[in-house]
């Protein structure tokens, strides 16, 4: 074991602080551990010595790095469980069991203490000379770790961000009275899924597992069904690797002091048909993982055992049900209530703050290009199709995004390939590199084929070629797009989609391009022009959910425009325009097979007010929406509300606070076309 004392003039020196680094160590501190854990409130399973130390004997290439004072009279005073991943140039620190699907993390602290032992600890991180960057994620808002770095006068060496949204639920006194605070539509809805249920399969039949060993027994069901699950949705569930499973396992043989795994298993027949896998706390229980067999997915599987697992906690006297992360419409449809996590990293050095500093860093790309997944670590985000994708802990659906995800593979390797396709495709390539490294004005970009693009911002519109034409993503997303349909561009721009969509997305159909800005609609028209193009028609007007007179606020910068002001944006100037509704824009249009919205912060009010006889005239929809206008609402209201449109939500993606991407696309659009 190391002794490792403190040189800060301010912070007493402590009697005993330790660092713990090996697994035979950190089982010593189990019976203080489970004391230290149980007295911190509120007391939660993924920071107790059962789940940190079954995730580290599950993974043994993890290198532990726990940190903890012993008050004088031989108490634990504050832990601090994290891991060292090793790096050539940037070694990182992360929580013990990162990856586990652990929420509320925080520095473990003894009523009391907190004053001064949480500091001291860490100041002692701030003196070991192992690491460079910490990225801690899922901590509890309001954080004790942030508090005590107010203390040491080491502030985070980026923004502090909101991270998950972690739903709960007050439970009343009987189901009647849950279902009586939902809408009339869901209500109904649930009591007609369970009906369907019952005459199909004959009964509910719902069987609940508290026994630690039948639990551990029946946990593969979870596993079959959750899988199977995430299978039919193109993603890859986090019970696939054998050492999770294994963990899970482990942990139900030997559940955290104070607390009961509860197994909730559906049948119909004589098979399991949906799981759900959760644990209680006192008179709280957190819903942690969920899956349900596609074959009977015609009978809402998930929605019913919802409902039945829900009933049994109101029965068993539960007053909370914790939905943990993700904030899935789904959730939503239960209750409005919600918590919050934030992410914190820290740079021990002032280099590693500067590298922190750095755009690409602080999106998050940069760091996870450097720390790759290393071998028998489950991976927080799998591929498919092209599409950057999530898992959640707690069986929700993580819809990946509409744009590419870079973050997968080295910077430096993404720039050279975008780089080799500028100079494959294109003829005044120099002029492009010229642009993009010295920042040269670049008017236009002519392609090989003999088309060309002619620019008002090159550097937001070169981003839009890269995302259109070089990855191509709505060739990859919409394979069974009607080559004869019609296509709706809201906010046209310059017409780079319009251009795709026309030439190669829908070639023998239409496309109507829309675009208030004056300057965009003159280049949009000269594009299609010197491109022979036929089949687009403009219209220059703006979007709103009234028609009516509205300013529309140009950018000095950009050809940004908006008609709603942002409440963090570029100096804008003012312009008189009329505005239209998307009612009368579809007009004449027989069905929309392709709806891009990107209207800078009107969506919401078009969305919200266009009648839901419109919409059903839209067979897909990709929406980017923009949360820092005050028209916007929370991005849980706006897929709920697609869902209640009639559309499925395919995809969802938030890069960053205020912005996200939304790819959905209606129900059994086939047989509607």
């Amino acid at each position: 074991m190391q002794q490792v004392g403190s040189s800060a003039a301010r912070l007493k020196r402590p009697k005993k602080q330790r660092l713990w680094q090996s697994l035979p160590e950190i089982e010593q501190l189990r019976p203080a551990w489970e004391a230290l854990e149980a007295a911190a409130r509120p007391p939660h399973p993924f920071l107790s010595w059962s789940w940190q130390c079954e995730w580290l004997r599950a993974h043994p290439r993890l290198r532990p790095l726990v940190l903890v004072e012993w008050q004088a009279d031989g108490e634990l005073a504050a832990l601090l469980p994290l891991c060292l991943r090793p790096h050539p140039i940037l070694p990182r620190l992360e929580w013990l069991a990162e990856g586990s699907g652990g929420d509320e993390m925080d520095l473990l602290l003894s009523p009391g203490a907190e004053a001064e032992a949480g500091p001291r600890l860490l100041q002692h991180l701030y003196e070991l000379k192992t690491w460079w960057i910490a990225d801690l994620h899922s901590l509890v808002m309001p954080s004790r770790l942030a508090a005590c770095l107010v203390v040491v006068g080491r502030p985070p060496a980026t923004p502090v961000r909101i991270e998950y949204e972690l739903p709960w639920l007050e439970l009343p006194a009987s189901f009647e009275k849950l279902l009586a605070g939902c809408s009339s539509n869901f209500r109904s809805e649930i009591r007609r899924r369970r009906r369907a249920w019952e005459r199909h399969f004959g009964g509910l039949q719902l069987e609940c597992i508290t026994s630690p060993p039948r639990v551990a027994e029946m946990l593969p069901e979870l596993f079959r069904l959750h899988n199977q699950r995430q299978k039919q949705k193109g993603q890859g569930g986090i019970f696939e690797a054998a050492m999770v499973r294994e963990f899970h396992r482990r942990l139900a043989l030997d559940p955290p002091s104070g607390r009961q795994f509860r197994l909730y298993l559906l049948y119909g027949g004589a098979r399991a048909q949906a799981a759900l896998y959760g644990y209680q706390t006192g008179d709280r229980f957190a819903f942690f993982q969920s899956g349900f067999d596609a074959g009977c997915a015609a009978w809402s599987p998930g929605t019913v055992l919802m409902s039945c697992v829900l009933e049994d906690c109101i029965h068993r006297g539960d007053r909370w049900f914790d939905f943990l992360r993700g904030d899935e419409p789904y959730k939503h449809r239960w209750t409005r209530q919600a918590r919050h996590t934030e992410r914190i990293r820290l740079a021990r050095t002032p280099l590693a703050r500067l590298a922190l500093w750095r755009p690409h860093f602080s999106s998050g790309g940069a760091l996870r290009s450097l720390f790759p997944p290393e071998t028998g670590r489950i991976p927080s985000g799998t591929k498919a199709s092209g599409w950057e994708t999530t898992n959640a802990p707690n069986g929700g659906d993580q819809h990946s995004a509409i744009i590419p995800a870079p973050p997968a593979r080295h910077a430096l390797s993404y720039r050279l390939r975008a780089a080799w396709w500028f100079i494959r495709t294109t003829r005044n390539w120099p002029s492009v590199l010229a642009h993009k490294l010295l920042g040269w004005r670049l008017r236009e970009c002519r392609f090989r084929d003999g088309s060309s693009i002619e620019f008002l911002s090159p550097r937001a519109e070169l981003w839009q070629l890269g995302e259109i034409f070089r990855e191509r993503v709505y060739d990859r997303e919409f394979p069974d797009l009607p080559s004869n349909g019609w296509i709706v561009d809201l906010g046209a721009n310059i017409g780079c989609f319009s251009l795709r969509a026309a030439q190669h997305l829908a070639p023998s159909g239409q496309v109507l391009a829309v675009e208030p800005n004056p300057a965009c609609v003159s280049v949009l028209r000269r594009n299609l022009e010197r491109n022979r193009v036929a089949n687009v028609r403009v219209q220059a007007a703006a979007v709103s959910g009234r028609a009516g007179t509205r300013h529309l606020l140009l950018s000095t910068r950009s050809t940004d425009c908006r008609l709603t002001a942002s409440r963090a944006g570029p100096p804008m100037e003012s312009l008189p325009v009329e505005t239209c509704t998307l009612e009368q824009v579809l007009a004449g249009i027989p069905r929309v097979a392709l709806l891009k919205m990107d209207i800078e912060g009107e969506e919401f009010e078009v969305l919200w007010q266009t009648p839901r006889r419109v919409w059903q005239g839209v067979d897909r929809l990709a929406l980017e929406y923009h949360c820092a206008t005050p028209s916007a609402r929370a991005p849980r209201h706006l897929l709920a509300h697609l869902e209640w449109l009639g559309f499925e939500i395919r995809r969802h993606y938030a890069p960053e606070p205020h912005v996200g991407y939304v790819l959905a696309q209606r129900r059994f659009h086939k047989e509607t076309a």
